[in-house]
């Protein structure tokens, strides 16, 4: 089971990340909707640099132009990227240009308007996992609200999807071990608003999501 925490913005989050015991960390860079996670990408660069060994960081990313994202990797150092507003043609451009050790993540969501999952059928094989939000819309839909996440529904497609997937989209400490035994999923996200306390990470909140996913991951077998 990988677990991952998503939103690092510092010096001090970082350490908290790395404290906790997740495998990766999400960085969001190349905004285009609201949110408050996103720095720039040379920040990203810094911190990334003083990661310790074990620890992968991913770029999580708005844009969706290949050019643009490509000029993102290379500008922070992160070699394995997650696009949240991705195209087919993007997607395949994008994966000619990256050298064979780079990863790519696409996320999708349970109620897709602009980027439905039949959409991923042809791509398959230039991607390399898939995010699968359960309860967020999508950044550029015009849906406004988000529930508690809908595992039957996560598990249900799941099972249709061939290649590694995260799960994401309203986990916290409070569900996570819910989450894992209802939807076994490859991976889990916990989203950086959730495990925020006065702006900052918890570092607390950290460490019990993870603790929380491990234990769930060796009693659901995954």
């Amino acid at each position: 089971m990988r677990i991952k925490i998503n939103g690092l913005l510092s010096e001090n989050e970082l350490g908290a990340i790395v404290r906790s015991g997740a495998d990766e960390i999400g960085i969001f860079v190349g905004q285009l909707f609201r949110s408050s996670l996103f720095i720039l990408p040379s920040t990203a660069a810094r911190l990334v640099h003083l990661m310790p060994p074990g620890i992968t960081p991913v770029l999580e990313t708005h844009l969706s132009d290949n050019a643009e994202v490509l000029d993102l990797i290379k500008r922070s150092g992160i070699y394995t990227v997650n696009l949240h507003c991705w195209t087919p043609d993007e997607v395949l451009k994008l994966r000619d240009k990256l050298p064979h050790y780079a990863k790519i993540i696409l996320t999708c969501h349970l109620e897709a308007v602009n980027r439905p999952l039949q959409l991923l059928d042809p791509i398959y094989s230039a991607i390399d996992a898939v995010s699968l939000n359960c309860t967020y819309p999508e950044p550029d839909s015009a849906v406004s609200q988000a529930g508690y996440p809908n595992w039957d529904g996560a598990a249900a497609v799941l099972r249709q999807i061939p290649i590694p997937c995260y799960l994401t989209g309203g986990i916290c400490r409070e569900n996570v071990a819910v989450g894992i035994a209802s939807v076994k999923p490859y991976g889990i996200e916990a989203d950086g608003e959730i495990l925020r306390e006065n702006s900052e990470l918890d570092v607390k909140g950290c460490r019990e999501f993870v603790d929380g996913a491990r234990s769930a991951a060796i009693t659901a077998g995954v």
